[in-house]
């Protein structure tokens, strides 16, 4: 058997479809910013990462010719 829809219950469908899109068109933008905040995040750690890796290296070699010029006075 067929079921043939009025033009009310065709009307109401169209506006939980409208409804619900609209509702997931919101969720995907609010997780595409989450994501661009997120990915924002990510590279301002790895630079600061970089920026601390360097640190260490300098200090590293700095402890280094502190130690030669220590043993170097005995």
């Amino acid at each position: 058997m067929v079921s043939i829809e009025t033009d009310e219950e065709l009307a109401e469908k169209r506006k939980n479809f409208d409804q619900h899109k609209e509702e997931a068109d919101k969720k995907y933008r609010r997780q595409k910013a989450r994501l661009q905040d997120a990915g924002e995040e990510l590279e301002s750690l790895r630079k600061s990462l970089m920026e601390l890796r360097q640190q260490r290296g300098e200090l590293e070699a700095e402890a280094k010719v502190r130690t030669y010029h220590l043993s170097e006075q005995k």
